[in-house]
């Protein structure tokens, strides 16, 4: 929150839950565990966006119009360059399948780069019960702290 109002802090919160409502929501560490410019690490994670959705909605994804909702967050820190993301998947599309994938895809795009460090964590944001206050009771406002803090919004579509 360093360089943003509290409007603005507010506005990405309420962005990401919104997002969050549309499927079941996953937080991602995209992390190479080396340091890359930012146009690197963007391509990379731009890579990764596109392969994973050919390989869960096949080699058409782009003209059904149907693809995996993505927010990744850049941040560059102590020779570590990585991606706090947020991913979004429809009912239709089973989460094991995509954690796998993704595991699979995140590992051979950086051993194209000769790097063997790079790792992928994936963490359910758990639902909310009805009572819920978003501190105790789920993990849907941690998820969006985290997925908010320090770097910089990659918003180029895949």
């Amino acid at each position: 929150m360093s360089n943003m109002t509290r409007e603005q802090w507010q506005q990405l919160q309420d962005n990401i839950n919104d997002f969050l409502q549309s499927g079941a929501g996953y937080i991602v560490t995209l992390n190479t565990r080396e340091t890359l410019r930012h146009a690197e690490l963007a391509e990379i994670i731009l890579k990764f966006e596109r392969q994973l959705n050919r390989k869960i909605y096949g080699t058409k994804w782009r003209t059904k119009g149907t693809q995996l909702g993505w927010g990744h967050n850049l941040e560059h820190k102590n020779g570590n360059s990585h991606s706090h993301s947020i991913l979004a998947i429809n009912d239709d599309v089973c989460a094991t399948d995509v954690k796998r994938h993704s595991r699979h895809i995140w590992k051979k795009l950086n051993r194209l780069n000769q790097n063997t460090q790079a790792q992928i964590y994936i963490q359910k944001i758990e639902g909310c019960k009805p009572h819920c206050n978003h501190t105790t009771d789920c993990n849907r406002k941690a998820a969006i702290v985290y997925a908010l803090k320090g770097g910089a919004p990659l918003s180029a579509k895949a």
